[in-house]
């Protein structure tokens, strides 16, 4: 279909529509970014991945570094503006894409003191952008978001059985994924159970190396330690008065991670005392203890582990004393990794917001009555065009595939 602009510039849709995700992580030294292909939103229609990296940001210099830091703070966000646009540009190279193909792009940063800038970006890449997530929640993505676990069920949902994704990243995510025929939205969709998984065991594997090294490369420190039941009693009652005392002062649990790290340390502090437990043994105790909460909230969410699928995420993954201490609850085959569905484990989330950016570009908001949409519904996004060939082709793809109601189908 042709679509005729006053500008004499006429656009044909992309017989392949190819829609990209770029996030950057919360700490800011990450950028992930993905390109997938979504041929329509009906039931069944298969998802394609076409590309996907993780890349390292350019580090911000500290105050003590710099003499001017708000003038540090604008250049640094400056330079990061071009890092991402030349990752994107250069990541549609590499996979031999098209840039024509592209017809939207979802960008989103947890990074609040570092947003990306949808409008130098547009102007840099010339493609049409789609953002300001945050104001709704979904820069949360990961982090207890119904909206995400809409999302990963369009994904990663099977027809057998329902399925878990426990995501073992900084702290661990449950998100339920009700097989095919179950009720779409619920509140049960996700949960937000919230244990410390990265950050506790990062910071307990500094301590048992003395700074060495920043994290247990596959766990082959905390496999040299014991168990201890004092030790694992002590992080059980100390997350229980944190857990506790965070929803009746805040109201919620999700997005205070490093704060529930920093309070199990300090009750580790106040009760071990010196040299009363060994490194290794608090880090053996404190995977053991993860492990056993992660499968309490798995009977309590999914039920009985004969009827579930695990699917297992995020970094605590590469430690294989704790994958091996969830998994050894259910049999082999209901224990899959996310590279065994086909998606990269590190750059999931701009899978995620990829996904999104296709949905929104069929219309798939519009075409969903309330009971089939997320909990709280479809957050608000702001669509940035790019240059004026990207925009004919987005505005075509509108045009060329109205939606339901337009057409006049049956909901």
């Amino acid at each position: 279909m042709l679509f005729p602009f006053r500008n004499g510039i006429a656009r044909t849709v992309p017989s392949r529509p190819l829609f990209a995700g770029v996030m950057q992580e919360s700490d800011g030294t990450r950028l992930k970014m993905a390109v997938l292909g979504l041929a329509g939103c009906r039931t069944g229609t298969p998802i394609e991945l076409f590309a996907a990296e993780t890349l390292t940001c350019p580090p911000l210099r500290t105050e003590s570094e710099v003499s001017d830091l708000q003038k540090e703070l604008r250049v640094a966000n400056t330079r990061f503006d071009f890092f991402v646009a030349d990752s994107l540009v250069r990541l549609l190279e590499r996979s031999r894409i098209a840039r024509d193909d592209l017809i939207l792009s979802a960008v989103a940063s947890r990074k609040r003191d570092r947003p990306i800038h949808t409008f130098g970006l547009a102007q840099r890449t010339g493609f049409t952008l789609l953002d300001g997530f945050e104001e709704d929640g979904v820069s949360r993505l990961g982090h207890g978001c119904p909206f995400q676990s809409f999302l990963c069920r369009l994904l990663l949902s099977c027809s057998e059985r329902t399925s878990i994704l426990v995501n073992l990243g900084r702290s661990v995510h449950l998100t339920l994924l009700p097989a095919e025929g179950l009720p779409a939205d619920t509140d049960e969709l996700q949960r937000q159970e919230l244990f410390p998984c990265g950050d506790l065991l990062d910071a307990l594997t500094e301590r048992a190396t003395g700074g060495r090294l920043g994290y247990d490369d596959g766990g082959r420190l905390s496999v040299q330690g014991r168990v201890v039941p004092d030790v694992v009693s002590l992080f059980r009652r100390s997350y229980r008065v944190w857990r506790e005392e965070c929803l009746r002062d805040r109201g919620g649990i999700v997005g205070y991670e490093r704060a529930m790290t920093s309070f199990l340390l300090r009750s580790l502090d106040v009760e071990s005392g010196p040299s009363r437990w060994h490194d290794l043994d608090i880090l053996c105790s404190a995977v053991n203890w993860i492990a056993e909460e992660i499968v309490a909230s798995l009977r309590r969410v999914g039920g009985s582990p004969a009827h579930l699928n695990l699917i297992l995420s995020g970094g605590g993954v590469r430690n294989a004393l704790l994958r091996c201490l969830i998994a050894r609850s259910f049999s082999p085959e209901q224990v899959r990794l996310l590279p065994d569905l086909g998606f990269p484990d590190d750059s999931f989330d701009a899978v995620i917001l990829a996904l999104w950016a296709a949905l929104v570009a069929w219309r798939l908001p519009e075409q969903l009555t309330p009971e089939h949409s997320p909990s709280g519904g479809f957050p608000r996004a702001r669509i940035t065009p790019g240059c004026s060939s990207a925009w004919s082709t987005f505005l075509a793809f509108q045009l060329t595939f109205p939606t339901a109601r337009r057409s006049g189908t049956k909901q």
